[in-house]
């Protein structure tokens, strides 16, 4: 049938607006997804995974919500299929989009659910949000995508003042945690025990282990901020004195002193004190700048000496401390903002406590020079043969000192700490480190920045089993990264290191060969050894300097980087690739090579 050419030219016509029309249509669904529009319910890092790839750097980055952003000093785990879960108080207001969770490093669950439940009266009510991941590590933060589970919380939103549980589920093997001991804490259990599911039901229970896991909510912040994550250091608050002591009365306020009070210390000094077991404070009068030591024994627990310097400043007021020791026993003590220095002693801090809970945080160790010097500021042995358990080491200053920062042979926690000219001087004939480590096993050394060093992170005489990760050493004089007599092996990941040596993992002759993960660090100088080569297990996707590293697996290359902070970055922060830099998005995990210096954000007073 012939049609004619008006008919034609109408259906043209019709086509082409129905084009239009779609075209249209088209560009107002991209224009929405641009601006937020459409559910805003949270996805998934697994979803957003199918969609891009890689997906960590796409979104803008998380920010603290609510709950413990702290390694905490206590190890406790959960039963295979058992859930529990912890209650906390949100200080800020916005929308939920992921969880980090602090795995310990005695974990061996295959797979790891979270979830996010709303508070009824005073246990988990509602399941708002929930998400999982396998084969998550251990010794290590893990970022968990939360998806939202309740159509009232389809937007993510939490509210400041509003009370949230934290439930956690290890399933196909025992989830070790890092948790903070008090009395009587609410903790709800699982009533039973689940195949990879999170409960309706809980039991509530009063204990005396956990208070606290270290887990907290990331997301988008709403409105001006009114809490962080909590990672020490900042200045020093003003401290409320409930007694008052001077150097001849201190016994007897600690005496009269009840539970949660403060003791505050006048000027003078104090000589040696031996601690007590009531869980009170020990603080400075304000503007006080009292001295004193202590030899902490069996009778020594469950308090605090907060010692009240602010910003890392040994020259403001606050508690100068001299050589001193934590003896077998003593355990649950907590050393904070103290100023230590000591001349002509073995060491400044002497740990020989199986502990648990001895935690040296927020201080500084200052001007130790040689000839006059100690051997080092702290060291943790294990005492008659037993290794020292939860030793946390964290967020301290280390400077001008030729001094050794940290010595370990035990099982401890180096967290965030900072080693400004730790360094040998010119007459000084010996090495010194900012941390050396021998022994072990299941050290963790993370996040440290090490500058203007002779000796940076090193075992010269065998270590095994230690987790090295996102440590920052640069202008090391003579080693910067050794691992030697390492097996079974470490795991070394996600370091950037500038000084001599590289990464060393030889060892001496007659000793076991390296066995050392290597993977996703920036190395200048590469990766090197001495006396018996190394049996790299791991060797994976490590950046050198071209003409400089030595490259050992096809997946290793040479490119130089470019730093967030220029070309020789004077904080921590500043080591963070810049956009574009080689090595972006280009370590194993799908994030960029090198130090992931946003893990551990430095506290007011450290570079």
């Amino acid at each position: 049938m012939e049609v004619s050419p008006a008919r034609v030219e109408d259906r043209r016509i019709r086509r082409i607006a129905l084009l239009c029309a779609l075209l249209m249509a088209l560009s107002a669904a991209s224009a929405l997804a641009s601006a937020g529009g459409g559910s805003a319910r949270p996805v998934s890092h697994a979803s957003r995974a199918r969609r891009h790839a890689p997906t960590a750097h796409r979104h803008a980055p998380a920010t603290y919500l609510f709950g413990d952003g702290v390694v905490e000093p206590d190890a406790g785990s959960t039963r295979p299929g058992i859930a529990e879960s912890f209650p906390f108080t949100s200080p800020n207001s916005g929308t939920a989009q992921s969880l980090r969770l602090y795995i310990g490093a005695r974990s061996a669950a295959r797979r790891v659910v979270v979830g996010l439940y709303a508070n009824r009266r005073g246990r988990p009510g509602r399941l708002l949000a929930s998400g999982s991941v396998r084969f998550p590590g251990r010794g290590r933060w893990v970022t968990i995508g939360l998806t939202a589970r309740s159509r009232t919380f389809r937007t993510g939103a939490v509210h400041a003042g509003t009370g949230y549980w934290i439930a956690v589920l290890g399933v196909q093997g025992r989830l070790w945690l890092r948790e903070r001991a008090g009395r009587g804490c609410a903790v709800a259990t699982s009533r039973r025990r689940s195949r990879g599911g999170l409960p309706r039901s809980w039991k509530i229970r009063r204990t005396g282990s956990a208070c606290s896991i270290s887990a907290y909510v990331r997301g988008k912040l709403r409105g001006r901020s009114r809490g962080s994550a909590p990672v020490g250091g900042a200045p020093a608050p003003s401290i409320h004195c409930d007694l008052h002591a001077t150097p001849s009365t201190l016994d007897a306020r600690v005496g009269a002193a009840a539970a949660g009070k403060t003791v505050c210390l006048a000027a003078g000094d104090y000589g040696t004190w031996y601690g007590t077991s009531k869980a009170i404070t020990i603080a400075p009068e304000p503007n006080a700048s009292p001295t004193m030591a202590f030899d902490f024994g069996a009778g020594a627990a469950n308090f605090t000496i907060d010692g009240g310097h602010a910003n890392f400043d040994s020259a403001s007021p606050g508690i100068n401390l001299r050589a001193s020791s934590f003896g077998a026993g003593s355990h649950h003590i907590t050393l904070e903002d103290v100023a230590a220095t000591d001349n002509g002693v073995s060491f400044l801090i002497d740990i020989r406590t199986d502990g648990p809970g001895i935690v040296i945080k927020d201080n500084v160790f200052h001007d130790m020079e040689y000839p006059n010097t100690t051997s080092g500021s702290i060291r943790v042995l294990s005492p008659d043969g037993v290794p020292a358990s939860n030793i946390v080491i964290e967020n301290n200053l280390f400077r001008d000192m030729g001094a050794d920062g940290i010595d370990s042979s035990s099982a401890s926690t180096l967290i965030g700490n900072d080693f400004l000219n730790v360094a040998s001087g010119s007459i000084d004939p010996r090495h010194t480190d900012a941390i050396q480590f021998f022994g072990g096993p299941n050290m963790l050394i993370e996040g440290n920045f090490v500058q203007g060093c002779s000796q940076g992170v090193d075992a010269f005489d065998g270590t095994q089993g230690n987790t090295i990760e996102d440590n920052v050493i640069i202008g090391c004089t003579v080693h910067s990264l050794v691992a030697a007599g390492d097996s079974p092996g470490s795991l070394v990941a996600h370091n950037t290191v500038t000084g001599r040596g590289g990464e060393e993992c030889g060892s001496k002759p007659g000793e076991r060969a390296s066995t050392t993960q290597i993977r996703d660090n920036i190395l200048l100088r590469g990766i090197n050894w001495g006396g018996v080569q190394c049996t790299l297990s791991v060797d994976t996707r490590n950046m050198s300097w071209p003409g400089y590293g030595q490259i050992h697996s096809s997946s290793d290359f040479a490119r130089k980087p470019a730093f967030a902070g220029g070309a020789n970055p004077s904080t921590y922060a500043g080591y963070a690739l810049a956009a574009g830099s080689p090595g972006k998005g280009q370590a194993t995990d799908g994030g960029d090579v090198g130090a992931r210096v946003g893990l551990y954000p430095r506290p007011a007073g450290l570079p």
